[in-house]
């Protein structure tokens, strides 16, 4: 304002100075600025010169973000929710025939699993893969419907069927709707009871199978699973593919096919297992109803056990050029009843059973040499295994072996398993076990075990108290039978020529296996006709 007004006036007092002929202000000129000064001090705001170019903006400056008092420490968990397994019943339909049952509501589902008392350990020396085969072909067309007539009745009932073989058993599984649960039986009781086997079915699914056989060959994951069960069982029981192999497909027959299906639908190695929106009575009303007429004896095939393997090997499978190793580290361990089955779970958590475990640490967080490891316990009705497995990059094959012998050494001398570990291992196992229930198919294939391995009825019950009883002591000595490293085979499923010095470099001795499980002599090596392709992660 005083700018504004000096301004004026120093205007005023140029006058004199200028020429008589303009000494005279033009008043129109002097209203102007007088109106001009008026207006500028009602709004002093508008005419005041701007801040200086370094004052600061309270709006931009940055202020200190609140703290959510939620935020401020770590939350303490809530205590753990009270669960336990449900409940299975088991009645007798027949004298050959049981019922597993268990009644969940929450939705309009049944699931059933029809289990034979026979697999893959049945196959004849030299046929394996006839009972994978022999099962796969039972809804290949049954008395009064072809093989696409029964899919489209399964289909119309929204009735998944599914068929599947293991080295122990054999099961047939359906997932329906509890309303269409009475006729879905029924189309399982055919399939059971009189499957037909027309040639042209057999020859088309003999050919997938061949198919799948010769599929697997190119890839280094199957191979390894492969070469591990050779490895540790010779040709013996648990040492056979169970799907086959080409050569052995090969000379499969739908007459040894018949035969074989005699053997595996006798009536006194089957149970039967109900789960899900369906009462006990109603259930056993069904399943006497269309599988009380189902009779016959079974001859226990039975394939002899090779003794183990004492003496450190590597078994190497030829994939030239691959960029990763499919690597496992075994050795032979108990069956499914082995008095050591929840101390050994315990300590396995803590081997490579969980991501936190020793290997996985190490071989993938410290290291960098995979995108995981992990290891578990296989367990049979006569034998078993603890497994050690990864897929690492082919130049780091030989220090993996290394540092996983390293871990078993570690657990076993230097550095034993401490009591922080078997807490979180038990709080791992024990707080993960009700996923386990989660999904109705789950429930039904965790009470299938129970007589497939044939396990008291109340086993699931116990299990969770059993775990939680197992201590660090327990723990750690479930760890000493596995601790002289002579009794472990390491087999590799990748680059022989980059792997073999790696491994020589650990003084093991190193053997050649083609993708079928065969041995090699050292001057023949099975062909790779087809280039393998990166594993994946």
């Amino acid at each position: 304002m005083a700018f504004l007004a000096s301004s004026l006036f120093e205007n005023l007092s140029l006058a004199p100075t200028l020429s008589p002929a303009n000494r005279t202000m033009n008043p129109l000129r002097i209203t102007a600025q007088l109106c001009f000064l008026l207006a500028c001090a009602s709004l002093p705001m508008a005419c005041q010169s701007p801040p200086p170019t370094n004052a600061v903006d309270a709006k931009n400056v940055e202020q200190p973000p609140v703290k959510d008092a939620r935020y401020i420490s770590l939350p303490e968990p809530g205590p753990r929710p009270e669960w336990a397994p449900p409940e299975i019943q088991r009645v007798k339909i027949t004298e050959e025939l049981t019922l597993w049952h268990l009644q969940r509501h929450g939705a309009p589902l049944v699931s059933v699993h029809l289990i034979l008392n026979q697999g893959a350990a049945s196959d004849p020396e030299g046929q394996a893969g006839l009972t994978a085969l022999t099962i796969d072909m039972l809804d290949e067309g049954v008395t009064g419907l072809t093989s696409l007539e029964l899919s489209d009745e399964f289909g119309q009932l929204g009735t998944d069927y599914s068929a599947r073989t293991g080295l122990d058993y054999s099961l047939l599984s359906l997932n329906a709707l509890a309303e269409n649960t009475p006729r879905s039986l029924e189309l399982l009781a055919k399939v059971v009871l009189s499957p037909e086997f027309p040639p042209a079915e057999f020859q088309r699914r003999k050919k997938h199978h061949l198919a799948q056989a010769m599929s697997r060959k190119d890839q280094p994951q199957s191979a390894m699973n492969i070469a591990v069960a050779a490895s540790l069982f010779g040709k013996g029981y648990a040492g056979r593919p169970i799907e086959g192999t080409t050569s052995s497909l090969k000379i499969l027959t739908i007459d040894s096919v018949r035969a074989h299906a005699k053997e595996l639908l006798a009536a006194d190695s089957a149970q039967l297992v109900i789960v899900g929106d369906i009462q006990l009575e109603k259930a056993q009303a069904l399943a006497q109803q269309f599988f009380g007429t189902w009779h016959g004896k079974r001859q226990e095939l039975k394939t002899s056990i090779q003794s183990p393997v004492m003496h450190p090997e590597a078994i190497i499978v030829d994939y030239p050029g691959a960029p990763q190793s499919a690597l496992a580290v075994v050795r032979r361990a108990g069956d499914v009843h082995s008095p050591q089955y929840y101390a050994e779970s315990v300590m396995n958590e803590r081997l490579g059973g969980m991501f936190t475990s020793r290997i996985n640490l190490n071989l993938r967080e410290d290291k960098g040499y995979t995108y995981g490891a992990t290891s578990f316990f296989q367990r049979y009705r006569q034998a078993g295994y603890l497994g050690i497995f990864s897929q690492v990059r082919t130049e780091t094959t030989g220090p993996s072996i290394d540092e996983i012998f390293r871990e078993i050494q570690g657990l076993c001398a230097q550095s034993p398993l401490t009591d922080a570990e078997r807490n979180e291992a038990v709080e791992g196992l024990l707080l993960g076990f009700p996923l386990k229930f989660e999904r109705l198919d789950q429930l039904g294939l965790r009470i299938a075990s129970l007589p497939i391995y044939e396990r008291p009825v109340d086993f699931w019950f116990t299990w969770p108290a059993e775990i939680a009883a197992i201590t660090t002591e327990k723990s750690r000595a479930a760890i000493e039978p596995y601790c002289d490293l002579q009794g472990y085979q390491v087999v590799v499923a990748g680059d022989a020529k980059t792997i073999l010095p790696q491994l020589e470099k650990l003084g093991l001795k190193t053997s050649m296996m083609s993708p079928e499980g065969e041995r090699l002599s050292p001057q023949k090596k099975e062909d790779s006709p087809i280039p393998p392709q990166p594993l994946a992660n």
